[in-house]
């Protein structure tokens, strides 16, 4: 299977972001083991996209297993590009 580039949203890249953050107050050893689990499931969506359950229309949702996340991802066959539109705290009111 072709791997597809992977691209992160403004959205994706706040979320992120905000909670580093988060993480990172409460204890920095914390905030790593917190991205060495989002770089898993990127690595694991850069291998194969198609691999998580279809949530709505066309995006795509995996969650972390350590800690109350979800990523949601929608695949472009046509650009062969992995669009990652949010990182959704799990305890959060949805956002659609």
């Amino acid at each position: 299977m072709k791997k597809f580039e992977v691209i992160f949203s403004p959205y994706a890249l706040d979320d992120l972001d905000d909670a580093c953050n988060y993480y990172r107050k409460i204890d920095p050893e914390t905030e790593l083991k917190f991205l060495l689990e989002i770089d898993k499931k990127i690595d694991a969506i850069y291998i194969n996209p198609y691999f998580a359950t279809v949530k709505f229309d066309k995006t795509r949702c995996t969650s972390l297993k350590k800690f109350p996340y979800s990523i949601f991802y929608t695949v472009d066959v046509f650009t062969e590009t992995v669009i990652i539109t949010n990182i959704f705290f799990a305890k959060r009111r949805p956002f659609w």
